[in-house]
């Protein structure tokens, strides 16, 4: 039992420094290149981005994962589109993949 409350307490360290990895904003402006202002996920609020609405995440680059629409992750870097996997995520939308595509 002991064993098991350690496990718990690295996961709940692990998922917060993920949570944490971004750096707040309210806009796009307020991120460095490359990188989107993102909204938390409906009810999901960062606790180091209180007074700010979102946190900025980087644009995705080619084969790494997107959201089609993207209401909750960057869109793909310039030339990339998002090409959706048919996978629904609730709120999110469409999950896909930011592939180029010939023309």
């Amino acid at each position: 039992m002991h064993f098991l409350k350690w496990v718990v307490v690295v996961l709940v360290v692990i998922l917060h420094v993920q949570e944490c990895s971004g750096t707040c904003c309210n806009s796009d402006g307020d991120c460095p290149p490359l990188h989107c202002c993102v909204p938390p996920v409906r009810g999901r609020r960062s606790v180091t981005c209180s007074f700010a609405s979102g946190r900025c995440e980087p644009y995705g680059g080619v084969n790494q994962g997107c959201h089609v629409g993207h209401r909750f992750t960057c869109p793909c870097l310039p030339g990339l589109t998002c090409v959706g996997t048919g996978l629904i995520e609730v709120p999110q939308g469409e999950v896909g993949n930011c592939q180029q595509i010939y023309g």
